[in-house]
């Protein structure tokens, strides 16, 4: 898989956060399951591997996700144990908001290749959609340690770590991400939600200034510092 798959670095400008952060963790690709490609069979000339996946990311691209998802139905059904097939038809699983499918499409990617920190931070999209914060935690858990650094995985515990209100955790999460990722800003904003549930109003503060200090309009932060 490409490096930059784990390189989604958010910058928040918006005051519905989790919503946004939820949609900005998407991977570029995704995995279906085996079965999960229900698609009607059409008299025409198989696509080979290369036409069906440049086919489905043209689809996704017009927005035609059903579609982008069934041009790999072939691919899948000759050969069920295609790891590629099987991400990139989970992402659009996902997508599509078929949750339950998306996830057994992540684990039989998983499955395939254990090692896979492309199936486990996809399995996390589809719980964190289902509101299963802690088993999204775990799997994000599990890169953090499979790959120290991986900045994605860090900002979903901390976002698990929020809808839990692990406030103390959180903390500490947020602390060890403004000293790993100096520029970033949302550790800097997980950090000021963190010590204001503490009622560490003065942390809670000095954190917001520092997410203004690296996005000077970010809309909680302006608020939570109003005189």
């Amino acid at each position: 898989m490409a490096s930059d798959l784990f390189t989604v670095k958010s910058t928040i400008h918006g005051d519905d956060m989790n919503t946004a952060m939820i949609k900005r963790l998407g991977l570029g690709l995704g995995i279906a399951g085996m079965g999960c490609l229900t698609v009607a069979s059409q008299a025409v000339e198989p696509l080979s591997p290369v036409q069906a996946y440049a086919a489905s990311y043209k689809l996704e691209a017009k927005g035609q996700l059903d579609s982008a998802l069934n041009v790999l139905a072939d691919q899948l059904a000759h050969n069920p144990a295609d790891e590629y097939v099987l991400l990139r038809a989970g992402w659009l699983n996902y997508r599509l908001g078929h949750f339950q499918a998306s996830e057994v499409d992540y684990r039989n990617s998983l499955t395939l290749n254990p090692q896979s920190l492309d199936a486990r931070m996809g399995v996390t999209l589809p719980l964190m959609a289902e509101g299963r914060w802690r088993e999204s935690l775990l799997y994000a858990q599990q890169v953090q340690q499979m790959a120290p650094g991986n900045y994605d995985a860090s900002i979903r515990v901390l976002l698990c770590e929020q809808m839990l209100k692990n406030w103390s955790g959180l903390r500490a999460q947020a602390i060890n991400m403004t000293h790993e990722f100096p520029a970033e800003s949302d550790p800097w904003l997980y950090l000021a939600r963190a010590a204001s549930a503490l009622g560490d109003n003065k942390a809670s503060r000095k954190a917001y200034g520092q997410v203004l200090f690296r996005v000077p309009e970010q809309a909680e932060a302006v608020h939570a510092l109003l005189p």
